[in-house]
């Protein structure tokens, strides 16, 4: 684990859940706030977009072979994001 993320959770900034982190909805509020006052709040979003874009597309091509249901979890699992 990354030494920023795992002072994160230790700072109880960001909680482990599986193989994956979310962040408490208050501090994500919070930075969506200052997105927006920075003027940042839509390249993070472009960022964000990119970003399932790019799993989508490895997606696809991982969907019919024996990656299947792997490929099948990892969407499932990113869905809410």
């Amino acid at each position: 684990m990354d030494r920023a993320l795992q002072g994160l959770v230790a700072q109880c900034v960001v909680q482990r859940d599986g193989d994956r982190y979310r962040m408490l909805d208050t501090l994500r509020e919070y930075g969506r706030m200052w997105l927006t006052e920075l003027g940042e709040a839509r390249a993070a979003a472009d960022r964000h977009a990119r970003s399932f874009l790019d799993l989508a597309r490895r997606a696809h091509d991982g969907w019919t072979g024996p990656e299947q249901v792997s490929w099948y979890h990892k969407v499932s699992d990113t869905h809410l994001d």
